[in-house]
């Protein structure tokens, strides 16, 4: 995540360079989503990403959040959106791709607007990780399309937590997510923001999750965004018509395995005028289910 890109269209701003673990196998696509610092002016904003590593051929470039615009002249309060999904599939169980550096970077399109904005950039990749489980056809099938909700055959059980007055850019950890004993994987997250006072900034953060199952990390997932409100922060607050956003995955565990799971919540921007509750639930599966 970054705090600020360039105002001037396609001029492109690195947001991440993303790592991946040396038993990476295969690159599936990344979330990727911005918001409006200050809004100054009433004015469209539009991005598009660029997503580049020489050893895989990746170059690719594609429009994506934030798309928002056609302000009043006066304020308009918060404009919710989820993370955009961009595919790109890179690897393969015969040839996977390793450890590699995965350059991501946001530009604004025509026109270059008045404001910057805040960014932020996620990779999903299969890894062969400490189990031999393989991943649930479910799962491959909701990548094949647009991972946005978990798919529901799959959920044995969910734990939910919750956090308020979040909002610094250092982790804030919620209260431990139980996952039962007899579940043997977790396949999915889903996460989203309230705020307790409607002020005159941008949000975009994540959740990091970090778990006593063994191998787990790195498990970082967007949550939802938006831009600053043009003016003074008076009239409509932020809402979000989905109620959050929902990531599909999967992470084998033991059968037999008591575990937790910790949602450490962080902005890029704080957000102390707003003091946000941010909520976090983990869906898990059984076999035989």
């Amino acid at each position: 995540m970054i705090t600020a890109s360039s105002a001037t269209a396609d001029t492109f701003t690195t947001v991440a360079t993303v790592r991946t673990r040396r038993d990476a196998v295969q690159i599936l696509g990344a979330f990727v989503t911005a918001a409006p610092i200050t809004t100054t002016a009433a004015e469209s904003y539009t991005a598009q990403w660029r997503v580049t590593n020489n050893a895989l051929s990746l170059s690719t470039i594609a429009s994506g959040g934030l798309n928002e615009g056609g302000a009043a002249a006066t304020n308009i309060g918060h404009r919710v959106q989820n993370p955009m999904w961009l595919p790109f599939k890179r690897g393969s169980s015969a040839k996977p791709v390793g450890q590699q550096d995965i350059l991501i970077e946001m530009a604004y399109h025509v026109p270059s607007p008045t404001d910057v904005a805040a960014a932020g950039a996620w990779l999903v990749y299969t890894a062969t990780g400490a189990g031999g489980a393989g991943i649930p056809v479910e799962i491959a099938d909701a990548y094949r399309t647009n991972p946005v909700y978990i798919p529901g055959s799959l959920v044995y059980n969910w734990d939910s937590e919750a956090g308020a007055d979040v909002a610094t850019t250092a982790e804030i950890a919620l209260t431990n997510l139980e996952v039962a004993q007899d579940a043997t994987g977790i396949v999915g997250f889903r996460q989203s923001w309230a705020d307790d006072v409607f002020g005159a900034e941008e949000h975009l953060g994540q959740i990091r999750y970090t778990s006593s199952i063994p191998n787990f990390e790195p498990q970082e997932w967007p949550l939802p965004s938006t831009g600053a409100p043009l003016g003074t922060a008076v009239g409509v607050g932020g809402w979000n018509p989905f109620g959050g956003v929902q990531f599909p995955l999967w992470f084998p565990k033991e059968g037999d395995e008591i575990a937790t799971i910790t949602p450490n919540v962080s902005w890029v921007a704080a957000v102390t005028t707003s003091n946000p509750t941010v909520t976090a639930d983990v869906a898990f599966t059984k076999a035989g289910l």
